[in-house]
């Protein structure tokens, strides 16, 4: 039935009783409302028919936080609901949707008064207690407060779930003509044991053929064409070419008039863009003359947006030629392929083939609208390729820096064992450095792992070579001093000139190194021996050592200032040897240990040390003090890598988003012993989900930020600003907050910045003191809020901006401020400031 109310403060709710608790009780379902603007009562917002056991109920929505209210409701069902509504926020717009709770009870009036006597008047308290009160004081006095690194908030950049090959690298073409490995896994063991090739593309990455092609795929049958793989391309790194032999043709027993061939879907589709031009680089010979139709088209090849033919004589493809054109589409096709067809008998052999669309980011070959996600975050530093993917289950299929720089047609790449594709590595060490210089971030890292020809285990490795020690911590140090010397050496020097051929002349600031990835644990990591590292620094240090055509994987982490070198030691005797090989060239370059340093101090040397957790929302939330009691002398930390995982995250919650906000706040108050932190991992193509949850979300063509994405934003302004020590007095301990002064470089605009989780279900009345600041508060700033109505809504490609940060104005700002903090919420409150006023000291 309807309470009786004023109609402009009428509030429709329908209940359907049909559903039931595993008890068999019936649970009375909420669905959301909206208040349509030609009238002034609210009306269920939904398209399914209502139940006909509903229920409707009208109440008067309060003001303000109101005491709660019981009404007693019939049905067709029931006979007896209490339905007791928790109190509405005084913010909320329009319609709202309370906290109910909705019981089938029997028709007893006796029970209707036991329900009336005890569980209204317990409701009552509860409700009396859900408004809380805090206060925030903040002392932001210039004696009191400190500088924040510059290099504080940054990314972690990792090839997982396709963020580099079919992510932010604009190749289209997948698999342009590489050569993948296949894992063969023991089911005695955890690990990949042996290794056998297998080519997904058709260039010459490895030493087998015949090799099967996929993803590319022919185009006609058997009669027509039949197609394989030789070991006949001109790239001596890259031998393995594809073999075209048409049957059919033009006065031929078999006519091919729609032409044969072969395809390359993509990843997942390529999105071509309506207008949009395409430049196409192909290898190719043939003993013949040759017409072949090179077209995109839509993913059953029946629609053609964009065309264009290669027609050459038999003299001028006798031998391998390169040919570049470009295609401009005439149509919009989000799954389209690329095909290269041709109605002529013959032979024509294809290598590296590359299709990308001449507008990526500032021309660097990245794709523009994933890499502005990036930028928009304003990061102070970018790691990369990072994690697992640096290191590899096995050594052979490790990242190795000296083998992603070059022309991409010579780069072999491989096969990444951890998250279990290939790659290509057109994305490699230098173009890496290249886009996030243009992007102006601000600390670079590489890291790398040198690569022996043995067929152990990352951890087996450690503990089976000792017979060849020595010489391989040798090759380990003269390869990242290799690496070092391409990041920062002059143009004249051996690896600064390879950098200087390649385009970039000058010299990327390199200041620190970092020694593994979560490999402390590992046997012999920090080592023993005193008389090995006196070797490694010693007279003996330079001994001649053999050829090894296996080299190094790199991580990088770049920026503006600095960029760190990141060596991979988990396989090594000993880090000290490394610490000290590097120190003596490099006395400037600060060391990175892999052993967390935060809660006890460190065994051996360190200028800094990683620390890495993945853990729930509430655990996170907690480990805001992680660094409170940390040692304020000694290395400093770089948080790497952090998130909230498991069940709290879905594919990117917000109950997720605020466990690592106050995580985040937690860093940025011990911004004095915590110099770096990166979330990960930062991007996942949602066709190939190898972790939960991630930052950005994407596809061949769209892209969206989780709430984790969306909470970052948040500390965008933090790296480089001042922060001013803060208290809450709260008997909640669901309650965190930070504060910082900053300023605007667009308009010199200085600005107090205060951010508060709330990670209760309760709003809480929140006081806010500031003493101490030289400036004057402008009395109209802003408020920005991240929440939802449910803790595990997520965004997504229908929903992009369900959880995401919105702004309001904030009138009546100043040192003392009474505000309302929204339940499970990160709330920030944006002050500009006055320009301070000139103080003579006369």
């Amino acid at each position: 039935m309807r309470n009786k109310t004023d109609p402009d403060q009428e509030l429709w709710r329908w209940w359907d009783p049909t559903r039931r608790f595993p008890n068999g009780r019936r649970e009375m379902e909420c669905e959301a409302c909206v208040r349509p603007p030609d009238t002034n009562h609210c009306k269920p917002n939904r398209t399914a028919p209502i139940p006909p056991t509903a229920t409707r109920l009208c109440h008067r929505r309060p003001s303000a936080p109101s005491m709660t209210s019981a009404y007693m409701i019939g049905s067709a069902q029931p006979s007896l609901v209490l339905v007791v509504d928790a109190f509405s926020l005084a913010w909320s717009p329009g319609c709202y949707c309370e906290s109910m709770m909705c019981v089938e009870g029997a028709s007893s009036g006796a029970l209707c008064l036991v329900f009336m006597l005890f569980v209204v008047p317990h409701c009552l308290s509860q409700k009396l207690e859900a408004n809380l009160s805090a206060l925030l004081t903040i002392d932001a006095s210039p004696q009191s407060n400190h500088m924040i690194p510059e290099t504080l908030f940054g990314i972690f950049f990792e090839e997982i779930n396709h963020a580099g090959a079919g992510g932010i690298w604009a190749e289209l073409v997948s698999n342009r003509g590489k050569l993948n490995t296949h894992p063969v896994i023991s089911e005695e063991k955890f690990y990949v044991t042996t290794l056998v090739d297998l080519a997904i593309g058709f260039e010459a990455g490895g030493p087998s053929t015949p090799s099967n092609i996929d993803p590319w795929a022919i185009i006609g049958n058997e009669s027509s064409i039949y197609v394989s793989t030789e070991r006949t391309s001109c790239f001596t790194r890259n031998e393995v070419a594809l073999k075209m032999e048409v049957l059919c043709g033009d006065g031929e027993s078999v006519a091919c008039p729609d032409g044969v061939g072969i395809y390359n879907p993509g990843f997942w589709g390529m999105n071509i863009e309506e207008k949009k031009v395409y430049n196409l680089i192909l290898y190719l010979r043939s003993p013949d003359s040759i017409d072949i139709s090179v077209s995109l088209t839509s993913s059953d090849g029946l629609l053609k947006l964009a065309s264009t033919n290669i027609v050459a004589d038999a003299s001028d493809v006798s031998n391998w030629t390169r040919v570049e054109l470009q295609l401009e589409a005439i149509a919009t096709d989000r799954t389209a392929r690329l095909q290269l067809t041709t109605t002529k008998k013959g032979i024509i052999w294809f290598d590296q083939v590359s299709l990308i669309p001449l507008d990526t980011y500032k021309g660097h070959g990245f794709r523009k609208e994933l890499i502005s996600m990036v930028e928009d975050l304003k990061p102070r530093f970018i790691r990369f390729p990072g994690g697992c993917f640096v290191e590899g289950e096995w050594l052979r299929n490790a990242f190795r820096w000296r083998e992603t720089i070059g022309p991409w047609e010579e780069r072999p790449g491989h096969f990444g064992d951890v998250w279990m594709y290939w790659t290509d590595d057109g994305l490699g060490y230098l173009e890496f450095l290249q886009v996030f210089v243009v992007v102006m971030v601000c600390c670079s890292f590489l890291r790398t792992l040198v690569q022996p020809p043995y067929g152990y285990s990352t951890m087996e490795l450690a503990i089976r070579i000792k017979w060849i020690l020595p010489a391989f911590l040798l090759l380990c140090r003269h390869d990242v001093l290799d690496s070092i010397e391409f990041a920062r050496g002059s143009p004249d020097s051996k690896w600064g000139s390879v950098r200087a051929e390649m385009g970039h002349p000058e010299p990327f600031q390199l200041e620190y190194v970092a020694v593994g990835n979560e490999d402390c644990w590992k046997k012999n990591y920090r080592g023993q021996s005193t008389t090995a590292v006196e070797e490694m620094t010693g007279e003996n240090a330079e001994v001649d050592l053999p050829n090894w055509d296996e080299s190094l994987w790199a991580s990088i982490i770049l920026s503006r200032a600095t960029i760190i070198s990141h060596i991979h030691a988990g396989m090594t005797w000993n880090y000290l040897k490394f610490y000290y090989a590097i120190k003596a060239v490099y006395p400037d370059i600060k060391i990175i240990s892999n052993c967390d340093g935060s809660s006890s101090p460190l065994d051996h040397p360190a200028d800094f040390y990683d620390y890495h957790v993945y853990t729930s929302a509430s655990n996170l939330f907690k480990r805001n003090n992680q660094f409170d009691r940390t040692s304020r002398t000694g290395p400093k930390a770089f948080v790497s890598e952090y998130a909230v995982t498991g069940s709290d995250a879905g594919k990117g919650s917000l109950l997720a988003s605020l466990g690592e906000a106050a995580f985040l706040i937690g860093v940025e108050r011990n911004s004095d012993v915590v110099s770096m932190a990166s979330y990960a991992p930062l991007f996942v193509n949602t066709n190939d989900r190898r972790w939960n949850p991630d930052a950005i979300v994407f596809d061949s063509w769209q892209q969206y930020g989780t709430p984790s994405y969306w909470m970052q934003y948040f500390f965008r302004e933090s790296s480089g600003a001042t922060f001013h020590p803060s208290k809450v007095q709260t008997n909640s301990s669901s309650l965190v907050a930070s504060a910082i002064t900053w300023q605007d470089p667009a308009d010199n605009q200085n600005y107090l910045r205060i951010k508060v989780v709330n990670f209760g279900k309760d709003s809480v009345s929140l006081k806010i003191s500031i003493n101490g600041l030289e400036s004057a508060i402008n009395s109209f700033g802003s408020t920005t809020i991240l929440t939802s109505d449910n803790l595990m809504d997520e965004n997504s490609f229908a929903l992009p901006n369900k959880v995401v940060p919105v702004s309001s104005v904030l009138p009546n700002a100043g040192t003392a401020m009474d505000v309302v903090i929204a339940p499970q919420a990160l709330t920030s409150f944006n002050l500009p400031l006055a320009a301070a006023e000139f103080r003579s000291a006369i």
